[in-house]
């Protein structure tokens, strides 16, 4: 299983969206969620969280927890 994170830019009034570290749209208010997959590219855990949260926060909570909805999915790429 991997871990990782990512950074999407929002535009407008989105919920939970902060200014945070955004490479592409310094300043923009953005989304940092993280993800854990299999290798296979089966998403099998996703927490959407605010643009300043760093990326390793809440890393332990997140593996703690089961899948939410029990399925996983296949990510795009």
């Amino acid at each position: 299983m991997n871990l990782d994170s990512t950074v999407l830019t929002r535009y407008g009034q989105q919920e939970g969206a902060k200014k945070g570290y955004n490479p592409r749209k310094h300043g923009r208010p953005s989304h940092h969620p993280l993800l854990a997959f299999l290798g296979s590219g089966y998403v099998v855990n996703l927490w959407n969280r605010s643009g300043d949260a760093f990326s390793g926060q809440s890393a332990k909570e997140f593996f703690g927890q089961p899948a939410a909805g029990g399925q996983a999915r296949r990510g795009a790429g």
